[in-house]
């Protein structure tokens, strides 16, 4: 889901801008999905619920993990932000692995 921009002409300044507005926008899109997701298990009373809410407290603290890289990334200097570019993407991966979770719970 991450697009990681390769233009040479891009400075670096550039694409950790664009990279970390990537970041937030997943970000925003995780989290809404996973308030749908709530919703629609109140209202199907689904059998597995602790399961559920088990998943939902794995989503938010990956979550709280992928705000403090964001802030991270936003302080970081032009050379150690591609260090932490790093994390971000495995952050990122884990937090898009629980959502899929979550949901196939929701099917």
């Amino acid at each position: 889901m991450l697009i990681h921009k390769q233009n040479g002409d891009n400075n670096n300044m550039t694409d950790r801008k664009d990279y970390i507005e990537n970041l937030m926008e997943q970000l925003k899109e995780f989290d809404d999905k996973v308030q749908l997701f709530q919703v629609k298990a109140q209202t199907l009373k689904i059998d597995s619920e602790e399961n559920l809410e088990k998943h939902l407290a794995e989503f938010r603290s990956k979550k709280d993990a992928a705000q403090d890289k964001i802030q991270d990334l936003k302080n970081a200097t032009e050379t150690s932000w591609k260090e932490l570019k790093a994390d971000s993407d495995k952050i990122w991966n884990e937090m898009k692995n629980t959502v899929e979770e979550v949901v196939s719970h929701l099917k």
